[in-house]
């Protein structure tokens, strides 16, 4: 039984969906899900924010948008253990913050925020599959000129990045 007039409820907001209908684009190809291929590719980060690792501690979780050539728009995510349990994934972790830094013309950050709008050139890998999942992406390192010379500023920046200063929190916020 079809009933037109009924309003429907979004799962998430439980905002009405009045009369919601979805038609097929027989023109519309659906993204693939396949890893691109190994190599480096110039990346704008999207997204950066901290999140809680299983076995403790936590990780700033990057998602990175290839910006260039075929497969421009596909993205990729970063999982940096900056604050891992494991001493070696922090070691990892902060060698790939650091070459992403030189990468991106920056001396440093103080929120994971900061990082958003950054370009860099990316060295993606393919990772093995694992726990039921198929091979994904990998951030191996990023590159940079490896002259000597000093940070130069973002290029999607103006001016030299100033250091960031958090804004004051509101009473009874975390």
């Amino acid at each position: 039984r079809r009933d037109t007039d009924r309003t429907h409820h979004h799962p998430r907001n439980h905002e009405p969906l009045l009369n919601m209908r979805y038609h097929v684009d027989p023109n519309h190809t659906p993204a693939s899900f396949e890893p691109i291929p190994a190599g480096t590719y110039e990346v704008v980060v999207v997204s950066s924010d901290w999140k809680a690792a299983k076995s403790g501690g936590r990780y700033v979780n990057v998602r990175l948008d290839v910006t260039e050539g075929k497969y421009a728009k596909r993205c990729i995510f970063w999982r940096c253990n900056l604050e891992s349990t494991s001493e070696k994934a922090r070691e990892i972790a902060n060698d790939q913050m650091h070459a992403f830094c030189l990468s991106a013309g920056i001396k440093g950050w103080e929120h994971p925020a900061d990082l958003v709008g950054l370009t860099a050139h990316a060295v993606v890998r393919i990772g093995k599959a694992q726990e039921g999942y198929d091979p994904q992406n990998e951030i191996s390192t990023f590159k940079w000129d490896p002259a000597g010379a000093p940070p130069a500023a973002p290029r999607n920046a103006a001016a030299p990045a100033a250091p960031v200063t958090p804004a004051p929190r509101k009473a009874g916020w975390a």
